[in-house]
């Protein structure tokens, strides 16, 4: 909304910033480079870390997208918006499948087939959370007299 363009950046230097952020977090990633600090990539300190990649995120796709992009409109990205409008009630849920789906895994074992079922269920579950949460948001600003 027009409420978080104020916190993304329009400027070339952050566009070029957050591309190369996120060059590095995919070099990190495939393991073509270990960064020189163990610090950047314990697991206890991520938070900070996984602030700046979605801020990179939010920078370079508002630098790709066109203002009026119709494609975010369609009925295919529809669930994924969904996710994004309603995103604390998805990650909340998203955090509580993954708990549940860990703790299957730790008993039925992960082989791959198990392992893509419980993750599907998991973003299933959410973009299922994510509508409701859409459909009760609408039905609340419709009062009937």
């Amino acid at each position: 909304g027009p409420s978080c363009k104020a916190f993304i950046p329009q400027g070339m230097l952050a566009r070029f910033a957050a591309a190369c952020g996120l060059e590095l977090a995919f070099l990190i990633k495939i393991g073509w480079w270990v960064p020189p600090i163990e610090v950047a990539i314990d697991k206890t300190m991520l938070a900070p870390l996984r602030l700046v990649h979605f801020y990179s995120v939010l920078i370079v796709g508002r630098s790709l997208l066109p203002r009026n992009f119709r494609f975010l409109q369609s009925a295919v990205l529809r669930p994924i918006v969904l996710c994004g409008q309603h995103s604390l009630v998805t990650y909340c849920t998203g955090g509580l499948l993954a708990t549940i789906g860990t703790l299957m895994m730790a008993k039925y074992g992960s082989n791959p087939g198990w392992t893509i079922s419980i993750n599907m269920a998991g973003w299933t579950g959410c973009l299922l959370v994510a509508w409701a949460a859409a459909e009760f948001r609408q039905r609340r600003r419709v009062r009937v007299p």
